[in-house]
């Protein structure tokens, strides 16, 4: 009687065992998954905020950049650098000529109906992004309040 229900108990340990165990690595990987979500989604929120800082601290000069019919046209020595959005996604192509031609260009990240606009020396860009917020960014630029 003894033996059995040491085997029992044995089993029966053995058998939380198996359970915890599978019970650890699912919640495991739900955490996984959800961190994984997570991070996609803070990255396709700030990848056009952090794209269009770079952008615009990099050409703040006299004649770095211009607007032309919701393009965004960055004059560097010898070619363009042109951002736009197509079909929802936005767009960088560098190219020595200001045309837009989406097959060379490169793929930022996911962003709708964006807008450029200028007023004096500042740029306000807006986009919604992939969750559906909209966002919109206003630089003060230095190279703007040089009159040419």
């Amino acid at each position: 009687m003894k033996q059995s229900t040491q085997s029992f108990l044995m089993v029966l340990l053995l058998t939380l065992f198996i359970a915890s165990s599978g019970l650890l690595i699912i919640f495991g990987s739900n955490f996984y998954t959800s961190m994984n979500l997570s991070i996609e989604q803070h990255l396709s929120k700030t990848s056009a905020v952090l794209y269009f800082n770079q952008r615009f601290k990099q050409q703040d000069q006299l004649n770095g950049f211009e607007l032309k019919d919701q393009v965004l046209i960055f004059n560097q020595e010898g070619y363009y650098t042109l951002v736009y959005e197509v079909d929802g996604v936005l767009m960088e192509q560098v190219s020595d000529q200001a045309l837009v031609d989406p097959l060379s260009a490169s793929k930022i990240t996911q962003v709708s109906d964006l807008q450029f606009s200028q007023e004096r020396h500042q740029v306000t860009v807006s986009f919604t992004d992939e969750s559906g917020q909209l966002v919109s960014l206003a630089y003060t630029l230095l190279s703007l309040e040089v009159s040419p």
